[in-house]
């Protein structure tokens, strides 16, 4: 039986390959994708309207006016539309955080996307289901997708993919289990994905030019490595599964966030451990097995020979991220179709995860010249030893002066971050000017700290805002992160926010004075507002771990050019987990230091090691600061200036400088010492 399916796989693969199944399989792509687009397309079009005429309904809502469409919303939590009701007890629970002072509903977009979650259909994603057009662009390229696996002669095997994936979803389908359906038919779509995209790149790379012809090899020794497989299999088969290991019970912001740190953080392990075992072991294994005297004695250069390595390994990192992220970003459009928990977290959603936002930290008096003159005079004066010491020469008195007014400085600032009980202090966050008029609301971050910032207490505080004298309280528990929202109608001309932040709680009936003071770090308060859209920052953000795995690559392949594989791997291990914990690292070495009374010996030892870690964490700290992935799960902003500092620094000038290490080391080494193989 086996022999027979194999005989008509091959006759089948000889049959694509003509032109007459070339185009029989064309024609079929196509009505494929329209036959699965068509009910998207009518799906999300019927939505949208629906949406629009609910709009409509809520923009007319007005407690003050008791229309019978605000008597139906309040009473029944419903709006009817052609002579069905929309909405319920859900609905009805939200109703009074939702009405603003002036009797109107806010905000309202959240306030009907809440109202019609449940109307949505759950096989679309949200950005699809809000956009019909954008369904149309989807199909165009599925075709182009299915039109490419044609041309590259696996119609047949996607197809098999596509179908048994969707056919594993259906059984699941039927027993109304959506999680696993959409995981199974994720992992179907995945496989075809990668087999397509790898299929691209071996023909791009199917060049008669040195390095290419050297990359295409690459690729094809990754394919048929088993090491390799299997980190790809990992990614191919987790990633679908990953949503079904969320609580669907928790807040859809956490979802979301949850489920964007654990797939980006798979996708970049594998990636990364791939990376370093698949270029160390290129070039190890070459010299080991004695392939590279072939190679080199050819017009290969040790130059070309390198970069044709390095382009092979990320082009094999370039299809696993394009594929892995893609996905990723499916699913998390995908988990937005479930329900909020209320119109908060529906609003969370929207404004503090799926988007980009850039943070702005309040704007702080500075002691002039004068008073800081007179604050270090000041302190000299009340200290009698310190006088005498600098009277006598004892100390140096310009750096007294200096370490005073640092310290000076450092007191005048905090005092500012610092609300005694009953009081309030104003701050003024600047450059705002992209904000203005924003539908997207900003968000307002904020640690504090009061008492000893026990996480078993809660402490109240009110944020006051002097442009419409609005103000909001609020509890908070000291030391943990919180987040509000503030309307972009509170930014002023200038592109400034005034906000004052009041020690005082608010019972119901009368303000009482804070416990304690509150007192915050000097980045504990910040303002953050959108600038970029969520889907361009998950773009930037892949780009730039694909320019940090490419160094990675640079590393090992030149590693395995000159060293063993294990010592190849060791070292390029250490020093991806060195710059990739360097922030961390360079805060360990203020705190890392010999006791006094330590021997000689003991300190000149931690002097050494402290030496090489200082040196190490400086030349490599710009690795570890662009952690962009959670950036990207916090909802900040990768700005293109930082992609192209990335692939500036660490993609080309790191890279270039291990290269070039590399073709001088290369070129010393003795490539025909026998091996003591073969």
């Amino acid at each position: 039986m086996i022999g027979l399916l194999s005989r008509l796989w091959e006759r089948a693969n000889l049959w694509q390959a003509t032109r007459a199944g070339r185009v029989l399989l064309g024609v079929v792509a196509v009505v494929f994708a329209a036959v699965a687009f068509g009910p998207g397309f009518l799906a999300a079009r019927s939505f949208t309207q629906l949406r629009d005429r609910v709009a409509t309904v809520i923009a007319a809502v007005d407690t003050n006016a008791k229309s019978p469409e605000t008597v139906e919303l309040l009473d029944r939590g419903t709006v009817t539309i052609d002579g069905r009701a929309i909405g319920g007890d859900r609905v009805k629970s939200i109703i009074e955080q939702a009405i603003g002072e002036d009797g109107k509903i806010e905000p309202q977009q959240e306030f009907v996307a809440f109202i019609l979650a449940p109307e949505a259909a759950t096989w679309l994603p949200v950005f699809i289901l809000e956009r019909p057009n954008a369904v149309a662009v989807m199909a165009a390229a599925s075709i182009g997708f299915l039109l490419l696996a044609v041309a590259q002669g696996v119609g047949l095997s996607v197809a098999v993919l596509l179908l048994g994936g969707i056919a594993g979803g259906a059984i699941f389908w039927w027993l109304g289990m959506a999680g696993p359906m959409v995981a199974l038919a994720g992992m179907g779509a995945l496989a075809a994905a990668f087999l397509v995209a790898t299929r691209t790149a071996l023909a791009l790379l199917n060049r008669r030019v040195v390095p290419l012809a050297i990359a295409h090899t690459v690729m094809k020794e990754a394919i048929r490595q088993r090491i390799s497989t299997f980190f790809i299999a990992v990614v191919l088969v987790v990633l679908p599964l990953l949503p079904l290991w969320i609580d669907p019970a928790t807040p859809l912001r956490y979802q979301i966030q949850t489920f964007l740190s654990r797939s980006t953080g798979l996708v970049v392990s594998c990636a990364a451990l791939l990376t370093i075992l698949l270029s160390c072991s290129t070039t190890a294994f070459e010299a080991r097995d004695r392939q590279v005297w072939q190679l080199l004695t050819k017009p290969v250069g040790r130059l070309q020979y390198l970069v044709g390595k390095w382009l092979g390994v990320i082009s094999v990192n370039a299809v696993l991220l394009l594929v892995s992220a893609t996905a990723a970003f499916g699913y998390t459009e995908y988990l937005r179709t479930r329900p909020a928990a209320d119109l908060r977290d529906l609003q969370a959603v929207r404004a503090e995860v799926l988007a980009a936002r850039q943070g702005v930290l309040p704007s702080f008096e500075q002691p002039t010249r004068d008073r800081l003159l007179a604050l270090i005079d000041a302190e000299i004066e009340a200290d009698p030893v310190l006088k005498q010491d600098i009277a006598d020469g004892v100390r140096n008195e310009a750096e007294v002066r200096s370490k005073l007014a640092a310290e000076k400085q450092k007191e005048f600032l905090a005092r500012q971050r610092a609300i005694e009980p009953g009081q309030g202090h104003e701050y003024h966050f600047d450059g705002l000017h992209e904000a203005i008029g924003s539908e997207t609301p900003l968000s307002l971050r904020f640690v504090l700290h009061t008492g000893d910032s026990s996480s078993h207490e809660t402490h109240p505080v009110i944020f006051r805002f002097p442009k419409d004298q609005s103000w909001v309280d609020r509890m908070y528990v000291p030391a943990q992160g919180h987040e509000m929202l503030v309307p972009s109608s509170m930014v002023d001309d200038d592109g400034t926010l005034r906000m004052e932040i009041i020690n005082l709680k608010w019972d119901g009936t009368q303000f009482q004075p804070g416990v304690s003071t509150i007192f915050f770090d000097p980045d504990g308060v910040e303002l953050l507002y959108s600038v970029g859209s969520f889907e361009g920052n998950f773009f930037r953000a892949m780009l730039v771990e694909w320019v940090k795995l490419a160094f990675v690559a640079m590393l090992g392949a030149c590693a395995g050019a000159l060293f063993s594989f294990p010592v190849a791997c060791l070292s390029t291990s250490v020093i991806f987990v060195v710059a990739l914990m360097s922030p961390f690292l360079a805060m360990s070495l203020e705190y890392y230091y010999a006791p006094s009374d330590a021997p000689w010996v003991l300190k000149l030892f931690h002097a050494i090691v402290k030496g090489v870690a200082q040196v190490s964490q400086s030349m490599l700290s710009a690795f570890g600061k662009t952690r962009v992935t959670d950036r990207l799960v916090q909802g900040r902003a990768v700005r293109w200036s930082e992609v192209a500092g990335a692939i500036g620094l660490i993609g080309l000038g790191w890279s270039a400088l291990v290269l070039l290490i590399g073709y001088l080391g290369l070129r010393r080494k003795e490539l025909a010492m026998y091996s003591g193989q073969g």
